[in-house]
């Protein structure tokens, strides 16, 4: 099995503390699947402080022959998101996706075109994004062109239960390293550990 991608190392263990301990939040969740592979998901996080509720409805359908996957995703806000992924499209280990969300009380259209590229209609920002996933190891990268431009990117690798990852980021205006991110981890099915720096 390929190790996570780097923003996941350690995650089981910051949700003990993220999902659940929220003071001034209540905060619900529900899951369902159906027999034909659709998911549902709704959520609601009701603010005490502020007396502001807000919530999502997902719904995620996995054809697994063609390794494709359409999630839907609305929020009270009244935007709507739509995500078509493919997985081993370009190789295997590979995924290759198509984003989609519009607001109708704004009119703000966001598209991500083929290969994660991503084109905001009301601020013209580019984003390419890509990942790699291998029994051994799990490799991502990000480039933001007009902010920046941004170059970002981790890699993971794993054996044998032990984890090794390093995240960086690179801003090329200024050419400066602006995140450089060590993470030492060991994982199996009962246990997890990790060190970050």
């Amino acid at each position: 099995m390929a190790p996570p991608m780097y923003a996941d190392l350690g995650k089981q263990a910051r949700d003990v503390f993220r999902k659940g301990y929220h003071i001034g939040l209540v905060k619900l969740d529900f899951k369902s699947k159906t027999k034909t592979g659709v998911e549902f998901t709704t959520g609601q996080v009701i603010n005490l402080e502020k007396n502001v509720v807000s919530g999502n409805l997902d719904v995620k359908y996995t054809h697994a022959p063609q390794g494709i996957t359409c999630t839907e995703k609305w929020t009270t806000d009244n935007v709507i998101n739509l995500e078509l992924a493919a997985d081993d499209a370009l190789g295997k280990g590979s995924k290759v996706s198509a984003v989609g969300s519009f607001s109708p009380y704004t009119g703000v259209i966001i598209l991500i075109m083929n290969f994660s590229f991503l084109l905001s209609i009301s601020a013209w920002n580019v984003i390419g994004k890509g990942q790699f996933k291998h029994e051994n190891a799990a490799v991502n990268f990000e480039a933001d062109v007009f902010n920046g431009p941004l170059l970002m990117g981790g890699m993971v690798l794993g054996y044998g239960g032990v984890l090794a990852g390093y995240q960086t980021a690179y801003d090329a205006g200024s050419g400066k390293l602006t995140k450089s991110n060590v993470s030492l981890g060991y994982s199996m099915r009962e246990v997890n550990f990790n060190l970050s720096m």
